[in-house]
């Protein structure tokens, strides 16, 4: 259960077990970095632009590019530099 409440609060959580997409939700903290070691090391940063609490999410943007679908890969998050949840007021 921890894991899920994780990966909640960082804005995404596995569609289903097993499954290598995740359901995309809002990212619940201003900047969280995690540092990846496969498949090569990194550091994915996960932002939060403008103000989640009263708005609305307005795109998921991965390396600056907008996602189209609110679902992203395993191949995506284990790639990404950035992660930005752009939120409205």
């Amino acid at each position: 259960m921890s894991a899920w409440l994780l990966l909640s609060t960082m804005g995404f959580y596995p569609v289903t077990p097993g499954s290598t997409q995740y359901a995309l939700g809002a990212a619940h903290v201003p900047h969280i970095a995690l540092q990846l070691q496969r498949p090569r090391p990194h550091t994915l940063h996960i932002v939060t632009r403008g103000n989640a609490a009263p708005g609305r999410l307005l795109r998921v943007e991965v390396d600056g590019q907008a996602l189209p679908t609110p679902f992203i890969t395993h191949q995506q998050l284990t790639t990404a530099r950035r992660i930005t949840f752009v939120f409205t007021d």
